[in-house]
């Protein structure tokens, strides 16, 4: 709420029935002018300047309300308006009393347009747009003795006032703000972690896939090693038998073995097809393998790389937002405190040297 200045211009203070005020007076308040109110005690100086504080918040700085205001020979009809600017956005309050046609009313206009009606709800929007009764009371209105001047609030009290002076409120929220927004982080670190880590277990699993179908790959080649010398065994003994047969010139075993070598041979080229096409097929699994497996693990390491770039970046931008906000807002914050105090404890530290020496 107060974490930046605004400019706040009175421009007109208007009353009627109030006070010892029965005739409409109107105070204008002109642009690098001092208004300058003087009469005799007892007059209404204080009392002019107390319906400022009155129609802002429906109580003057001595802590009288609506029936300690109203005009004692009229009793009735009391009327206070006051016209302001709020970085050049005109607003206008009218505050009744005993009023005739507006009973115990107050209304609240930005312009010409009523956006708030009723005390609660004013006083509401006008702390909200100004400040509290009692910081504005202690920071921008003096008054002769005031009820709730700083020096005679209460511990507590004080310590509200510091805190809406100094906007501590806005740190505590500005605190809770990072302390979330860093939570947040933490909490897309472990969720990115734990997608790593899922990556990982599916990689480890693809690599111990490929070793289990490596091993069965060389166990295929081994066994086919043996199937083909086993069958050269047989070619070479049949080739012998061959050899045997022709020496004994016996044509018709000849016939017969030569037949059954034919059939050998047919189951041989049977068997050599085979092999071939396993070999092919064993071939393109082990290229679509190593394909997916280069491809799968360029993908990880890439989303891993771009994960952790993106946070690293993020977590910094962050940081660096944070710290420049907590930065600036604790220099403000410390200005605003060295400005109060000089403003607040240099007439009192005057006063009490001047009780001093009377005593």
């Amino acid at each position: 709420m107060y974490d930046q200045l605004k400019k706040i211009k009175f421009e007109k203070l208007g009353v009627s029935n109030y006070c010892l005020f029965q005739d409409e007076i109107i105070l204008d308040f002109k642009d690098n002018s001092i208004v300058v109110i003087y009469g005799a005690n007892g007059k209404g100086k204080t009392s002019l300047f107390d319906a400022i504080p009155y129609t802002l918040y429906g109580v003057t700085s001595k802590g009288q309300k609506g029936p300690d205001v109203v005009n004692n020979i009229i009793g009735k009809n009391c009327h206070t308006w006051l016209n302001f600017k709020i970085d050049d956005v005109p607003y206008k309050i009218d505050r009744f009393y005993e009023h005739s046609k507006y009973k115990n009313d107050v209304h609240f206009y930005r312009g010409n347009e009523l956006v708030k009606r009723g005390h609660n709800e004013v006083r509401q929007e006008i702390e909200k747009l100004l400040i509290p009764q009692k910081l504005f009371s202690n920071t921008i209105f003096f008054s002769q003795k005031i009820k709730t001047f700083f020096t005679d609030l209460n511990d507590s009290d004080q310590k509200e006032i510091f805190r809406k002076v100094l906007g501590l409120d806005e740190y505590e929220l500005y605190k809770n703000e990072c302390d979330n927004q860093l939570k947040l982080l933490e909490n897309k670190i472990d969720t990115i972690k734990n997608k790593i880590s899922i990556c990982e277990n599916i990689l480890k699993d693809s690599e111990e896939n490929i070793e289990k179908i490596s091993l069965k790959k060389e166990l295929f080649y081994n066994n086919k090693k043996e199937r083909i010398s086993e069958i050269e065994n047989i070619i070479f003994s049949l080739k012998n038998k061959i050899q045997e047969l022709e020496k004994e010139e016996t044509k018709l075993d000849v016939e017969k073995t030569i037949s059954y070598i034919q059939l050998a041979n047919s189951e041989i080229e049977k068997t050599e097809r085979e092999i071939s096409i396993l070999e092919n097929k064993v071939f393109e699994f082990n290229s679509r393998i190593d394909e997916q497996k280069k491809s799968k693990k360029l993908e990880i390491e890439n989303v891993a790389s771009i994960r952790k770039i993106d946070l690293e970046k993020e977590k910094n931008i962050n940081l660096n937002i944070i710290k420049e906000k907590y930065s600036r807002k604790t220099k403000e914050k410390s200005e605003k405190f060295e400005r109060i105090l000089k403003t607040h404890l240099g007439p009192k530290n005057a006063e009490i040297l001047i009780l001093n020496n009377k005593i």
